[in-house]
């Protein structure tokens, strides 16, 4: 569920482990009206955690095929979806800000932890700051 209880947000598909060519399905189900406004199919993805807005307008998650990582970007007032890929692969804990303005990602490059920022807009450009040794991941 968002913060707000807007949506609700949801994945059914294949069993990773068991299905070659696995599939993944994204429904975002509005509650307000209880209908189905968006569905994404993903194949041979890996799917992460969804991050919300205040106000549940932009909603953000990450995918990863073949060791390269995107970010999917969703906003639901302006009807635009966006996805950038990241320059690094391992990228992890992807939170989008109140205002849904930037997005805060941690990073992991050899075996170091760094935080990463970046805005909304594409391309994804973040700023880096660390190594943090104590972020665990």
């Amino acid at each position: 569920f968002s913060p707000d209880g807007r949506f609700l947000v949801f994945e059914l598909g294949d069993d990773k482990a068991i299905t070659k060519n696995f599939s993944r399905v994204f429904f975002f189900l509005d509650m307000f009206s209880r209908k189905i406004i968006k569905e994404r199919r993903y194949t041979d993805y890996r799917t992460g955690a969804f991050s919300f807005s205040f106000g549940s307008s932009r909603i953000l998650y990450d995918i990863n095929k073949e060791g390269k990582t995107y970010f999917i970007l969703q906003d639901f007032d302006a009807h635009v979806e966006k996805k950038a890929e990241l320059p690094s692969t391992l990228v992890g804990h992807a939170v989008l800000s109140q205002d849904g303005k930037y997005i805060r990602y941690r990073i992991s490059r050899e075996d170091k932890q760094y935080l990463g920022v970046s805005s909304w807009e594409l391309p994804v450009q973040g700023d880096e700051f660390g190594p943090y040794p104590s972020i665990v991941s």
